[in-house]
């Protein structure tokens, strides 16, 4: 009996060690990333929206703009995405402020068009249409 306690103890003692971040990862969830992206408009960077990211737009003071980076710029940050592929992230706005999502070079912007905040999330997905294009649709979670 002592044996099994001596493994439960370890075990236990081994998942304490574990942070809520490690956990997400494992289970394929990205832990929030919150990005004061300023007080009024800004750009969503590529670094900030990876395949299964968890965005948590802060910082807004009023009614902003919310514009993708550019197409070059994702396919630059996520070479593994081949043509017609699609990956998703979650963009929340916690901001309590309605955000405009728009468009950059090469990209073809469906879907929502605004987030009126107060942790409103959309789903947002990514598709790489050709070798320097990719379609954004914004839908609801």
């Amino acid at each position: 009996m002592q044996g099994i306690q001596g493994i439960v103890a370890y075990i236990n003692a081994q998942m304490q060690k574990v942070t809520g971040a490690q956990v997400a990862r494992a289970c394929g969830m990205a832990a929030p990333v919150a990005w004061a992206g300023g007080t009024t408009n800004s750009t969503l960077l590529a670094a900030l929206m990876p395949p299964g990211a968890n965005v948590q737009r802060t910082g807004a003071t009023g009614t902003f703009t919310e514009t993708f980076d550019t197409a070059a710029n994702i396919i630059a940050a996520y070479p593994e995405l081949d043509i017609g592929q699609t990956y998703r992230f979650t963009y929340c706005n916690v901001a309590a402020q309605t955000a405009t999502y728009t468009t950059n070079t090469g990209i073809t912007l469906t879907g929502l068009a605004t987030n009126a905040g107060t942790s409103l999330s959309h789903a947002i997905y990514v598709t790489k249409l050709s070798a320097t294009t990719l379609g954004i649709q914004v839908t609801n979670c």
